[in-house]
């Protein structure tokens, strides 16, 4: 015998387990913790921070280069340097060796340069910060992705909960079927067959809802890896919350809120930027160049403080032009040029493909639609059919095999509401996402 009592308190074990240590989680703090905990996610704004520091690093070329210096040097042998002879009175067409310097020789100094005209800076620039934007748009749709499978594995947890409340009610309802079946036997009316058979159906409905609950444990173990949630705690979701399985999607396909048609126009212009990078490379480099310096030598060490120090300066122009690399002057922009065409091409099969994934999602959530109110029609009729089996019953103008037919009726109905209501879900989520709406 199944006691009804037993049942409801398993149910409750199912849906509140640990209360006390169990979190409920609503839709929204399912969607703001896995925005928190997610590795991907996290990483990826890693990478934003470090395009960030990039696009810096690039602002930093505008800025004037100090550079200083300081040597020190000890000549055991002096250089030698060879002067015409005729200048030291000697015959021409001679050579006079002398040594120039001293042992110790030491300076110091600092150079200064400012880049004046750098067209090669001001694309790096430019392409630093579309990287970045890149990176952030990536992270953005990232972050879609993951609210769309958070959003589906809430309300499949949500689907499966109440599927287990409906079997778990179809079975106790049953139990008044199989105490009228037992007591009709106990006064003689029928046979120990009957009572068999419905214990049979008895166990069959237990079955399906240990099945419901199983389900429903799934179903929060899929929430929980989504939302990177500990997977040995448990978990609530908030009851309160529910979804209306008849709405559509409105507004046309719009290919520009697809969430990476941002992300493929970012690679395109960047690759546009790399070609204006790679043509850069054609045009001359001008330069603000200044610098300071003195110097000191000596017979000994001790010159650093002994002897005098000579200073000297110079501030000028520096240009740097460009003639002849075949590889950075031909080869890179006509490869750019190529890849530039290629990420045009990509985005448009992209929009394209993602036309087709709409239009065909857009079917399916008609269809789906449709099915949630047929099943609910049927819904309705198998619990009325139900019913009235309760008064047949009592009356006895009804067999067991009828009974079983309306219980396997009503648990079809039901187990084709529940996967409608999923499919329903399924494609409504994946067309909001399509166009970068959460819902």
């Amino acid at each position: 015998m199944y006691r009804p009592v037993t049942l409801v308190l398993n149910l409750i074990a199912i849906c509140l387990s640990t209360i006390g240590q169990a979190q409920q989680f609503s839709m929204k703090q399912c969607l703001e913790y896995a925005e928190l905990h997610n590795p991907e996610l996290l990483l990826q704004g890693s990478r934003l921070s470090t395009a960030e520091l990039e696009s810096k690093a690039v602002k930093s070329r505008f800025l004037p280069k100090l550079e200083g210096s300081a040597a020190l040097y000890h000549y055991w042998q002096i250089p030698v340097q060879v002067f015409p002879g005729q200048l030291l009175g000697q015959p021409e067409g001679s050579y006079v060796p002398v040594r120039l310097g001293t042992p110790w020789t030491g300076s110091y100094g600092v150079d200064a340069t400012f880049d004046l005209l750098d067209a090669s800076s001001w694309q790096q620039l430019r392409l630093k910060a579309l990287q970045k934007q890149l990176v952030g748009s990536e992270w953005s749709s990232l972050k879609g992705e993951l609210f769309k499978n958070v959003q589906m594995a809430f309300w499949t947890a949500q689907l499966s909960r109440m599927n287990v409340a409906s079997t778990t009610q179809q079975y106790l309802d049953y139990q008044e079927s199989h105490r009228l079946i037992s007591a009709q036997f106990e006064k003689g009316v029928t046979d120990k067959i009957t009572v068999n058979q419905s214990a049979n159906i008895m166990r069959n409905l237990n079955e399906t809802v240990n099945k419901a609950e199983s389900d429903f444990r799934l179903a929060l173990l899929d929430l929980k890896f989504w939302m990177r949630y500990p997977m040995s705690d448990s978990i609530l979701i908030d009851r309160s919350e529910s979804f209306s399985f008849g709405d559509t999607v409105s507004g046309p396909f719009d290919p520009k809120l697809l969430p990476d048609d941002e992300a493929y126009l970012l690679k395109t212009e960047i690759v546009g930027r790399q070609y204006s990078l790679a043509r850069s490379e054609w045009y001359p480099k001008l330069s603000l160049i200044s610098g300071y310096s003195r110097l000191g030598f000596g017979q000994k060490f001790d010159f650093i403080s002994n002897s005098g120090w000579f200073s000297s300066g110079f501030v000028g122009l520096k240009l740097n032009i460009p003639i002849l690399d075949l590889n950075k002057m031909v080869f890179e922009p006509k490869r750019q040029k190529m890849m530039m065409k290629t990420t045009q091409l990509e985005r448009l099969q992209y929009q394209q493909e993602q036309r087709r994934v709409w239009l065909r999602e857009e079917i399916l959530l008609k269809e789906a639609i449709n099915s949630v109110a047929v099943q609910e029609e049927n819904l309705d009729s198998a619990r009325e059919n139900q019913q009235l089996s309760e008064k047949k019953l009592k009356n006895g103008i009804i067999s067991v095999i009828e009974l079983k037919q309306l219980q396997d009726e009503l648990s079809q109905v039901q187990g084709k509401l529940n996967s409608a209501k999923l499919e329903y879900l399924k494609h409504y989520i994946e067309l909001h996402h399509l166009q970068n709406n959460q819902q």
